[in-house]
């Protein structure tokens, strides 16, 4: 409106150009947008409505045929979408719908005794181009037959019973190819179950659902009510109930509503994982540590991501990750465990002595070299007449940052290879190190083959999903990104190395007893 007022040319410009008037925000403009329309009555429109059901009315009351493409509605509270036939609007050739509610409202943080959800269906049922839908904060929901659209969002709506909600508009979603599911949790502790011998929701057109900071308690029951196409690719990611909890409540928790729920479903059956356990530094409490649990796990049609969340191992807890996990699949598993415990401590070789059973098809195993004590003293707490890692063929030693002998690794791996019968050994040097880098070492003959590589970081995990180039880009924090993330996954482990003391109690720096090294990256086999 400013610019129309600068001069009369600008003003017919402005008018002649009709793009500039697709977005019907505000009525402050539509005596000048009105005009535009009459000139141009096809154009495809952006449409914003909120609360205001008289302002509404007014910016749509018009004789004209309204070809609304967009529409958005804020605060769109049930009292006002009930008076929605009182409208001017056609959904003949709406594409798009984002219906958000409004999150301060009550509804959202009270726990209320169970009622029916309050339901409405929008224009008469007759949106047969509306090709995406978006369902934020809403308190009630929409009762129509979305039948055409292709792309699904549902975020933080207050629904007593999420998932029967939920797969009662799946039903009529047939040909749906993206699903989003954001910050839904059930309202109540237990919710009611669906009726048994109702027809599963049919979607043999999905290709990509997204659970991001979803409870066990939803997906479990969810996913179980779901036919979905083989080609479909599941990701779940950001767990509330990992947040900054003690480890015992994190194991326990888990086990309520991950194994017991979920371990029948592909994506708890992991073909790839990442783990990485730190330490933070400012932690000094070597009794009671607590730590950063990332994860990244895939298979070929599904995947999960956890991602820096604080944990407190506590009493006698070593099961995790097996609690969480089958690992009866897992061919290469990257285990990036910084914490720097002394062999002394029990806490890192019990947790090996429950993952290393359970790599009954690993392949490849990569570690720090600071894991490779605690793996050789995990070998007392399993059994010996039980077959260990049968198929690994590679052990890979990350060499981060803190200078060590090469000589003292593969004597490590020596040991190791008694038990485990690995024949090939890979040591890498990330940048950060800052000892010498030798291409051989005089244990290497004790292996087929054994390479030493200059890497510039950390191998990433690459899922090995099907092909989803043609369909549209979705948000990284719906889906993430897992090689690009994968790749950063290991901490500067320069701020939580140990401190050695001298005999007067002086603090010596690991750098300043090793030289810097040149030698390039070589192979001997």
């Amino acid at each position: 409106m400013t610019i129309t007022a600068v001069c009369r040319y600008w003003r017919d410009i402005c008018v002649s150009t009709p793009v500039l008037w697709s977005h019907l925000i505000d009525d402050d403009t539509l005596q000048l947008q009105r005009l535009v329309l009459m000139r141009h009555p096809y154009m495809p429109l952006t449409i914003s409505l909120n609360c205001d059901v008289s302002r509404n009315i007014r910016m749509l009351s018009d004789p004209l045929d309204l070809r609304c493409n967009v529409l958005g509605w804020v605060s769109c509270m049930h009292h006002v979408i009930t008076q929605i036939e009182r409208y001017p609007l056609s959904g003949a050739h709406l594409e798009k719908l984002t219906l958000t509610g409004n999150p301060t409202c009550p509804e959202h943080h009270e726990f209320r005794t169970p009622r029916p959800v309050e339901g409405m269906t929008l224009f008469r049922n007759d949106t047969p181009h509306l090709r995406s839908v978006s369902i934020v904060d809403l308190s009630w929901v929409p009762t129509n037959h979305f039948s055409t659209i292709t792309q699904l969002l549902i975020s933080r709506c207050p629904w007593h019973n999420p998932v029967a909600t939920i797969v009662n508009l799946l039903r009529n979603t047939p040909q749906l190819v993206d699903l989003v599911l954001s910050g839904m949790h059930p309202r109540l502790p237990a919710e009611a179950s669906i009726r048994e011998g109702t027809e599963k929701a049919r979607l043999h057109s999905l290709r990509r659902l997204a659970l991001r900071n979803v409870g066990p308690r939803v997906i479990a029951p969810l996913l179980s009510e779901l036919d979905m196409a083989s080609q479909c690719v599941i990701v779940m990611s950001d767990f509330g109930e990992f947040h900054s909890i003690p480890f015992r409540d994190l194991r326990r928790d888990i086990s309520h509503g991950l194994p017991e729920c979920l371990s029948g479903f592909a994506l708890m059956q992991p073909t790839i994982m990442h783990l990485r356990l730190f330490e933070p530094a400012s932690i000094a409490d070597r009794d009671q540590p607590n730590f950063t649990l990332s994860i990244a796990a895939v298979n070929e049609h599904a995947g999960v991501l956890l991602r820096d969340k604080h944990v407190l191992p506590t009493g006698l807890v070593y099961e995790f990750p097996t609690t969480v996990f089958q690992l009866s699949r897992l061919q290469d598993l990257c285990c990036l465990d910084t914490r720097n415990f002394s062999t002394a401590d029990p806490w890192p070789s019990r947790m090996w002595s429950s993952i290393l059973p359970e790599l009954t098809a690993t392949k490849n195993l990569t570690v720090f070299e600071s894991s490779l004590p605690h793996i050789t003293q995990s070998l007392n707490y399993i059994d010996w007449a039980a077959p260990l890692c049968p198929h690994l063929a590679r052990i890979t030693v990350l060499l981060p940052h803190k200078a060590v002998r090469i000589d003292e690794v593969m004597l490590e791996l020596v040991s190791l290879r008694e038990r485990m019968h690995f024949p090939h050994v890979t040591i890498g040097y990330l940048p950060e190190y800052t000892g010498m880098r030798p291409s051989q070492s005089e244990q290497d003959c004790h292996f087929d083959s054994v390479e030493y590589l200059h890497l510039d970081k950390v191998r990433p995990v690459v899922p090995p999903w099907p092909d989803h180039s043609r369909l549209p880009d979705m948000p990284p924090a719906y889906w993430p990104p897992f090689e690009q993330w994968s790749s950063n996954m290991v901490p500067d482990t320069r701020v939580i190395r140990t401190t050695r003391f001298d005999r007067f109690g002086r603090a010596i720096d690991d750098d300043s007893l090793r030289g810097w090294g040149s030698i390039g990256p070589g192979t001997r086999a």
